[in-house]
């Protein structure tokens, strides 16, 4: 697509993260406020899936770092999705651990 940067997927630690284009400055008005990490938790929240309602999530500077434990990796690329619908150009760090 035209205008966007396209979003990098990367491994940091064992643990999968994306990294999306910093959009704080962005004229569109595409920020990162301090209700952002409030919606992040709600959205998790009101998941009908158990397990991604006991997740954590927190923010550190230009991140929001989900953690807690999922039966399956399928569970914790959910939660990531979920997230990342309202990070608001802050990166989302998935540390979310799937037992072996």
């Amino acid at each position: 697509m035209k205008g966007r940067e396209p979003r990098k997927a990367y491994m940091d630690g064992g643990k999968s993260s994306i990294e999306r284009p910093d959009r704080s400055g962005d004229p569109t008005g595409f920020r990162a406020d301090s209700a952002t990490l409030d919606r992040a938790r709600e959205a998790l929240a009101a998941s009908p899936i158990q397990p991604l309602r006991e997740l954590r999530v927190e923010r550190h500077d230009d991140r929001l770092l989900v953690t807690g434990r999922v039966d399956s990796f399928y569970l914790k690329q959910l939660a990531q999705e979920i997230v990342r619908t309202v990070a608001e150009g802050l990166h989302v760090v998935n540390e979310i651990d799937v037992p072996a």
